[in-house]
């Protein structure tokens, strides 16, 4: 299995078999509660109805009944349903049905890709339609599921 993290080029096969490949040693189709609990920092579900935080803000949760709801409480959540777990790494993997559908890379991850300077550029090198990217003021990932195709966001 490749291990996206140690090969960046891999997201340029333009054929890539997203059963072959991981990322942070969680493979696509993994059950979400494979992922270390240690290293995820953030999780979104549909258990939360408001999210207060920040770079400077602790993170709250709260439910439908304003009821505050704590990390573990959200997180338990996800890997059982749906959501995203946001891992230290700048990792984000997308759960669905409890298990690992998609994952994104930001931050210093994508220096590597800083030669493609537009979306053309991005979809004539990468692996059609796996994966594409779009470029925001503030941030830029790398994502992909295996469900819906390819997509980027800020």
């Amino acid at each position: 299995m490749m291990e996206i993290l140690e090969n960046l080029d891999v997201l340029s096969q333009p054929h890539l078999d997203l059963t072959a490949i991981r990322m942070g040693g969680i493979a696509l189709g993994a059950p979400a509660d494979s992922i270390p609990r240690q290293r995820i920092l953030e999780a979104q579900s549909s258990v939360v109805a408001r999210y207060r935080g920040g770079d400077d803000i602790d993170s709250e949760y709260h439910d439908s009944d304003g009821r505050r709801l704590t990390l573990d409480q959200v997180i338990d959540h996800t890997v059982r349903s749906d959501g995203f777990l946001y891992c230290a790494e700048e990792l984000t993997y997308k759960v669905s049905g409890g298990l690992v559908v998609g994952f994104a890379i930001y931050g210093p991850h994508l220096s590597h890709f800083a030669h493609l300077t537009s979306y053309e550029s991005c979809w004539m090198c990468s692996a059609r339609p796996i994966w594409c990217v779009r470029r925001g003021r503030t941030a830029t990932s790398w994502a992909t599921t295996s469900t819906t195709g390819a997509r980027a966001s800020m």
